[in-house]
């Protein structure tokens, strides 16, 4: 998986997310999915338990050159508070 330079970085946990993924299997299929909106991150009081999650636009080719494109959701659990 491929990152963008894009990112959010929250103002409430200070964690910082990437919001444009691309993914690249084995047998040469390739998607892209990006985030339709920054600010999806949802924790709970105090910033606890930090997840993004929300809405994400998709698309790519298959291996036999198919185009796709379509609507996903991402979800990302933090590894930890930002230092």
């Amino acid at each position: 998986m491929v990152t963008s330079s894009r990112t959010f970085t929250s103002p409430v946990t200070g964690i910082v997310y990437n919001l444009d993924w691309t993914l690249k299997l084995a047998d040469g299929t390739e998607f892209c999915a990006s985030s339709v909106r920054e600010d999806q991150e949802l924790y709970g009081e105090g910033g606890l338990f930090p997840t993004y999650e929300g809405f994400a636009t998709v698309s790519g080719v298959y291996n036999d050159g198919q185009k796709v494109k379509g609507y996903g959701l991402v979800e990302i659990n933090s590894p930890g508070p930002a230092s």
